[in-house]
């Protein structure tokens, strides 16, 4: 008896797991698809979002990084303004190394590095680190002269640039007297370089 009460419940339980899986089975429905899955361009970075190490170092550097910056401190407008007199002494004696002693780079040369020797004391004077000079990092490659020249005539202007800027902010004496000697010198940098490019 007990033997065939098992088997009653075996095969009630057969049969419900068979009624289970047909009933799922019967409610599967093939379910036609009336949108299509929209196509995804592979991904392609723009050259914004590839940033140039040289580039974005250049855009920090000197009188470009000056004329980027929104918020001027002392230091940052002394750091800037040596920046850009160590560019100015790298990119001229790039510039005779590869075409000679010519004019007048040979002379313009020799100022700027007074104008480093002017700067530097400020930093003493103000507590401030003087920055390590790596403008060969930021130099540009003329192909011949008159590319040269142009090259001097741009880095002055962007060298006036930045001085009347500078002078435009409330600064004490010392460094104001500086920064307008260091301008007055760059204009006449550009008067040369201007005056070789016409010639």
């Amino acid at each position: 008896m007990k033997i065939k009460n098992l088997s009653v419940v075996i095969l009630l339980c057969i049969s419900a797991t068979i009624f289970i899986f047909s009933g799922c089975s019967e409610k599967k429905q093939s379910v036609p698809s009336t949108t299509t899955a929209p196509t995804v361009k592979p991904y392609q970075a723009t050259t914004q979002e590839i940033p140039s190490n040289n580039t974005a170092n250049t855009a920090k550097f000197g009188a470009s990084g000056a004329s980027q910056e929104k918020q001027l401190t002392l230091e940052k407008m002394i750091t800037y303004a040596i920046q850009d007199e160590f560019l100015a002494r790298a990119e001229y004696e790039h510039i005779i190394n590869k075409y000679g002693d010519v004019k007048p780079f040979a002379n313009i040369i020799k100022a700027e590095e007074s104008h480093i020797a002017m700067l530097k004391p400020l930093f003493g004077k103000y507590n401030f680190s003087v920055p390590v000079d790596n403008a060969k990092d930021h130099l540009i490659t003329p192909t011949d002269i008159k590319e040269s020249l142009k090259t001097g005539v741009q880095a002055e202007i962007d060298n006036i640039a930045m001085y009347e800027r500078f002078l435009k902010e409330p600064l004490n004496d010392d460094v104001k007297a500086v920064f307008t000697e260091l301008l007055n010198a760059s204009k006449n940098h550009l008067e040369a370089f201007q005056k070789n490019l016409n010639k």
